[in-house]
């Protein structure tokens, strides 16, 4: 099983960085270098809706909400059909932390067991992919 982590500071509170995030935020970054849409199945953001990421030039990758803290601004998912993704077992976690008002941190991890490369393989891979989101993220929430 590997174990992959991304973390960077926005110069954005912690509350509107979540509003792309959060579990219903995520579609904000459609479009972005990961994925080009989002469906939801379940409305209400509870433990055991799901998403289906449409990635690009490949096939969609359906998750389950796992557990969520909108308080402190916490999900965790897990992937129940990896679509074209060589992993199995992939579980997802999201965490925005403020560093005062105006600033926060963002981590985004993952456990995994990686299928036809090996768990270091996907590791760069998956982090190269999450380091591009967050550039994304940052760009769009200095824009809004």
């Amino acid at each position: 099983m590997g174990l992959a982590c991304v973390t960077r500071r926005i110069d954005a509170p912690a509350a509107k960085v979540w509003t792309y995030l959060s579990w219903f935020g995520v579609k904000n970054l459609a479009n972005s270098s990961l994925f080009k849409g989002v469906d939801y199945e379940g409305d209400k953001g509870v433990v055991g809706d799901i998403r289906v990421l449409h990635l690009h030039d490949s096939l969609p990758v359906r998750e389950r909400l796992e557990y969520v803290n909108e308080v402190d601004r916490i999900n965790v998912y897990r992937v129940i059909d990896s679509g074209s993704m060589p992993v199995l077992d992939y579980e997802g976690r999201i965490i925005v932390t403020p560093c005062g008002p105006d600033a926060c941190y963002v981590k985004i991890s993952s456990s995994y067991t990686a299928v036809l490369m090996s768990d270091e393989e996907w590791k760069s891979l998956w982090e190269t992919m999450e380091a591009k989101l967050l550039d994304d993220l940052a760009e769009r929430v200095a824009a809004a």
